[in-house]
Parts: structure tokens; C-alpha cells; sequence
């Protein structure tokens, strides 16, 4: 019921990589995948809001700021196929095989960290987590 519910994997010498899971939504403020953590306040993550929007997001500590977004209306109790991918400072999402998001962070907070799940104030579950290197 909490903010930043993060479980992650990997460790701080994964660089340019994607993960990769079948994800799905209940009852949830924000949630979605976790890139280059360095702990459980640091990190991007690619967060579904709202059923409405995707984006991409740095956290450091209490710092949120958001690198890119776009309207996507998503539906609760569906499963969606979301990739999350890093290489240099270039972040990618896609969901079901459409590539819906490509930002890069000019601030370039993070170039290496491990991976994982966030969800804010509800649910999401995981099905299939796959790391790759790009």
C-alpha cells in the first residue's frame, strides 16, 4: 500500500542491458520495471500511471524527475509484454512488441546498476523476467 515497493536483481556491473516481463496491473497508482538500480531510491524505472500514461523516470532519493512520456491508456487484469532497455544513456520501452518510448538522459544519472520491479500504492504481478544485453 506503500510508495516505492522496488525488488530488484543484478548487480552494479550490468551496463547497457534490457529486462523484459510480462506484467500485470490491478489496483495501483504507478507501476512497471526498474533499470541501473543502485539501491532501492536510485534508479530509472519505466512506470505505467494511472491506466493513462507511460514514462520514463530517475529517482535519486527523494528527486523524481521525469525524462519522457506519453499517453498510453492500459487496461486492469491484462497482460502486457513490457521491455525496458539502456544503452549509453539512451532509455527504450516497449510494450507488445510496439515501441512506444525513446528518451535520453542529458543528466546521464546512472550508467550501470541491476534491475527489477516497482509498484507504487498497489499491485502489479510478474510473469517471465528476462535480462539481455544490448
Amino acid at each position: 500500500p506503500d510508495e516505492n515497493g522496488v525488488a530488484t536483481v543484478g548487480t552494479r556491473d550490468f551496463t547497457d542491458f534490457s529486462v523484459t516481463a510480462d506484467l500485470v496491473f490491478s489496483l495501483h497508482r504507478s507501476g512497471g520495471l526498474v533499470m541501473r538500480s543502485k539501491g532501492h531510491r536510485r534508479y530509472y524505472s519505466l512506470l505505467f500511471e494511472g491506466y493513462e500514461r507511460l514514462a520514463i523516470v530517475m529517482r535519486r532519493d527523494d528527486e523524481i524527475r521525469v525524462i519522457g512520456q506519453v499517453a498510453f491508456q492500459y487496461r486492469p487484469d491484462t497482460r502486457y509484454n513490457v521491455t525496458f532497455a539502456a544503452k549509453g544513456n539512451h532509455l527504450v520501452a516497449t510494450v507488445d512488441d510496439m515501441q512506444l518510448l525513446s528518451c535520453f538522459d542529458e543528466g546521464e544519472a546512472y550508467s550501470s546498476g541491476g534491475c527489477g520491479v516497482v509498484v507504487n500504492a498497489g499491485t502489479v504481478y510478474v510473469h517471465s523476467f528476462a535480462i539481455t544485453r544490448c
